[in-house]
């Protein structure tokens, strides 16, 4: 939190007489450019804060407790930890669906192209069932293998684009650990899937409203 200028996510308090090292935020900044440093805070990342970030999830929460631990085993050591400065895009509308996200930090803005103009779709932030993003293009390729009837036009690709508001944390979990884990677990299946439809008559409804007022000027 200390490098992305957000609140605390904890209370920490001594329990006995200690003495403790402060590093400033400037400082921590140097040692995130050290790849050796990276790799220790990343680490200690995945032992303290993943578990507990995955579980609070809703769209974890209808597991039961061993699929829970197991899908977190799973993805424990598979997932990748990214950094994104303020106003740098994350993907665009029509490139290749490689990964899902979960926000771990900072906020996200998703636009997508309309005539005359990009439209905010949403902007999301930690902590809620809006935090995953990015799986649309993904599971779009297994619509075949599910019936899903799902984000067809897609095709494997971006159906929005993702910028970032502030100093962004991401979890990036690659395609096929992604799909892999839906299809082990039915019920977080069911829970990406129904994400996404909402998601996309949401968008749909957006691109009718800019679309008809369009489409009334030019008749």
């Amino acid at each position: 939190t200390c490098l992305n200028f957000q609140p605390r996510s904890a209370t920490v308090t001594a329990q006995t007489r200690c003495e403790v090292f402060e590093i400033r935020r400037n400082v921590l900044f140097v040692l995130q450019r050290n790849e050796a440093s990276r790799k220790a805070l990343d680490k200690r990342y995945r032992e303290r804060t993943l578990v507990n970030q995955i579980n609070s999830i809703e769209l974890f929460k209808d597991l039961s407790p061993e699929e829970r631990r197991e899908s977190i085993d799973y993805l424990k050591e598979k997932v990748s930890l990214i950094r994104v400065q303020p106003g740098q895009t994350i993907y665009r509308e029509g490139q290749t669906s490689d990964d899902v996200y979960l926000l771990r930090l900072g906020h996200v803005k998703l636009t997508q192209s309309t005539p005359g103009s990009d439209r905010v779709l949403n902007y999301l932030r930690p902590d809620t069932t809006r935090s995953f993003f990015g799986e649309i293009g993904v599971l779009s390729e297994v619509n075949k293998k599910y019936s899903l009837n799902l984000a067809d036009q897609y095709q494997g690709r971006r159906s929005a684009t993702c910028t970032a508001l502030d100093h962004v944390e991401l979890v990036g979990i690659g395609k096929s650990h992604f799909l892999e884990l839906v299809d082990r677990f039915e019920s977080l299946r069911d829970k990406f899937i129904g994400l996404a439809r909402q998601r996309l008559t949401r968008d749909e409804a957006t691109q009718l409203d800019v679309v008809a007022p369009v489409a009334s000027f030019l008749d």
